[in-house]
């Protein structure tokens, strides 16, 4: 028998994948539900990434302005499926899992444990709107959304805020 923290934290985690599946599907152009992946950027970085896996160097045999940490994540995408956005898709339901997970445990410090499962997925679909196709958000998200939560944690606890100014939140604003 697993403890019962244990089990609480894999049906939060089946949940959220769930839920962000089902944001995915319709939310990114890397979705199977889409026959192809027109954006022109998101070629780019499948190219950029496929490229640095077969032993290319970038900047040198291959160039594009973005940096190196895009191109290797698209590059694990690429080794997942060579030709189409199947490992993209992956990819950001990850990134997207723990976007949420984050999300729910920011809201619990505010909300009760029903209303901060319902609000973490219309928060995801806020961070992932319809109309971006690929794009790098969920990879920027992962961070602030980290930080946030500290912040949020030792405001709630009444500690002294070591944090910097730029994710400076308010209990009330959230």
């Amino acid at each position: 028998m697993l403890p019962k923290r244990k089990k609480e934290t894999i049906c939060l985690l089946l949940y959220c994948a769930a839920a962000a599946f089902f944001i995915l599907l319709f939310a990114t152009r890397s979705s199977f539900l889409y026959p192809c992946n027109d954006w022109n950027d998101a070629n780019s970085y499948f190219s950029m990434g496929k490229a640095l896996f077969n032993g290319r160097v970038p900047y040198r045999d291959i160039f594009d302005q973005k940096g190196m940490y895009l191109y290797f994540f698209y590059g694990l995408a690429y080794l997942v499926s060579h030709t189409t956005f199947a490992g993209v898709f992956l990819l950001e339901l990850i990134l997207a899992v723990f976007d949420l997970t984050a999300i729910i445990k920011i809201l619990r410090l505010y909300v009760k444990k029903s209303a901060s499962l319902i609000l973490a997925p219309l928060a995801q679909g806020k961070i992932k709107p319809p109309e971006q196709k690929g794009q790098t958000d969920l990879l920027r998200t992962a961070a602030p959304v980290k930080a946030l939560r500290g912040k949020s944690r030792r405001q709630r606890k009444g500690r002294k805020n070591k944090g910097s100014a730029l994710f400076h939140v308010q209990p009330q604003n959230l």
